[in-house]
C-alpha cells in the first residue's frame, strides 16, 4: 500500500468530503452551525476563486487533511497575503507531514505569483504541535493578538431570524 501524502486544490466532487472535515474540526460550542450555510458556505468556497480556495491532503485517494487559503489586500505592499485557516488534519495522520504537504503546495504557488506579497496563519495560544510545525516550516510569530466580533458564534450573536 502506497502512503504517499499528496495535496491539491479542492474541486466541487470534493464537497461532501470537506464538509465532513469541517464539522470534525468544528468548535463544539458552536451551537448555532448550520450544515446548509456551511455546506453552501464551502460550495461558494469551490465556486468562486476570488474567496480563496481550499487545499485538500490525500493518501490513496482518501482525504487525510484540509486548509483553506483566503486572501487580504495588503495596501501597503499593493498586493495579497493569503491566510491559511481551518487547518485540520484527521488524528491519525497527525504528526507524519500533512500540513507541511498542504502548506508547500501553497508556499509554492505563492512564490510563483507575483500579486501574491506573503503567507500569514493564526493558531491558538495552546496549540503547541502547530506552533512547532510554523516555525519549523520557517514561519515566524508575531507578538500580536487577534481580536474579533463575531456575530455568529460569539457571545454577539445576532438574534435568529
Amino acid at each position: 500500500m502506497d502512503r504517499s501524502i499528496t495535496a491539491r486544490k479542492a474541486t466541487l466532487g470534493d464537497l461532501e468530503t470537506v464538509i465532513k472535515l469541517y464539522l470534525a474540526s468544528a468548535n463544539p460550542s458552536w451551537t448555532r452551525l448550520n450544515i446548509d450555510t456551511l455546506k453552501a458556505g464551502v460550495e461558494t468556497l469551490l465556486s468562486c476563486p476570488e474567496k480563496g480556495f481550499q487545499v485538500i491532503a490525500e493518501v490513496n485517494n482518501q482525504v487525510i487533511g484540509i486548509m483553506r487559503t483566503s486572501p487580504e489586500w495588503s495596501p501597503y505592499r499593493r498586493s495579497t497575503f493569503w491566510w491559511c485557516e481551518n487547518v485540520y488534519v484527521v488524528p491519525e495522520w497527525r504528526r507524519k507531514g500533512v500540513y507541511t504537504k498542504m502548506y508547500q503546495l501553497i508556499f509554492e504557488a505563492a512564490k510563483k505569483d507575483d500579486a501574491v506579497c506573503g503567507i500569514r496563519l493564526y493558531t491558538d495560544q495552546g496549540n503547541n504541535a502547530a506552533r512547532k510545525a510554523y516555525l519549523k516550516l520557517g514561519l515566524k510569530g508575531r507578538l500580536s493578538e487577534q481580536f474579533e466580533i463575531d456575530f455568529v458564534f460569539g457571545p454577539e450573536k445576532k438574534s435568529q431570524k
